[in-house]
């Protein structure tokens, strides 16, 4: 099944800048019950796709096995940053909490009264 949402009330600027490269334009998202696929267009390295794994539990979310795609300066710069940037991230937002673990190996998503 696809369900698209348009959640105006809810910004996701502010986390797609903590996490993607410093001027990256968002360009797409896709999420189902199994990954999530995010396209993006970065200044230097062009056009890059991150993929990850999602498992649903609950009112929550858990990204893992992120996987970089695009060019060989998106593959060669991002994916070290990337982890960086989820092992940083601490983020809540229109009902909606993001955190890393500490290795930057998994995101987790929170909303409603699950969100810690």
């Amino acid at each position: 099944m696809e369900l698209r949402l348009a959640l105006p009330a809810l910004d996701l600027g502010p986390l797609a800048a903590g996490l993607l490269p410093a001027g990256a334009e968002l360009l797409g998202l896709h999420l189902d019950e199994q990954s999530l696929r995010v396209e993006a267009r970065a200044p230097v390295v062009g056009a890059v796709t991150l993929r990850a794994d999602a498992r649903f539990h609950g009112p929550a979310l858990t990204l893992s096995h992120f996987r970089i795609e695009g060019g060989m300066l998106a593959r060669a710069f991002l994916a070290g940053e990337l982890q960086r940037r989820i092992s940083a991230l601490d983020w809540s937002g229109g009902g909606l909490r993001a955190w890393g673990e500490a290795d930057g190996e998994r995101l987790h998503l929170a909303w409603g009264p699950a969100a810690p």
